[in-house]
């Protein structure tokens, strides 16, 4: 019998109050943010860890991190800001 997939599970509070989840697990993210769940792959960053789906990045930054979309020059249309880490990361199947 195979062992269920675990994910690293994360809660932030980002700008105005939002909320969103961030689960990780090897190279891979599952970010739910409103409505939308987006299913991404680390990608190569400067400053933080990054995954991106080719049309949204989320940047993990310091315990903080900011959800956009992606552009080929960085400045995509930021989705929200300012997130912070409500609680440390809990394993999840």
């Amino acid at each position: 019998m195979r062992r269920a997939v675990e994910w690293k599970h994360f809660e932030y509070t980002c700008e105005k109050g939002a909320k969103l989840s961030v689960y990780l697990r090897d190279q891979m993210a599952k970010i739910r943010f409103g409505e939308k769940t987006y299913f991404m792959k680390q990608v190569p960053s400067a400053d933080g860890a990054r995954y991106s789906d080719g049309k949204v990045s989320w940047w993990d930054v310091r315990s903080g991190g900011f959800l956009q979309e992606d552009s080929q020059d960085g400045d995509g249309a930021m989705l929200t800001k300012e997130c912070k880490v409500d609680k440390p990361a809990a394993v999840s199947p």
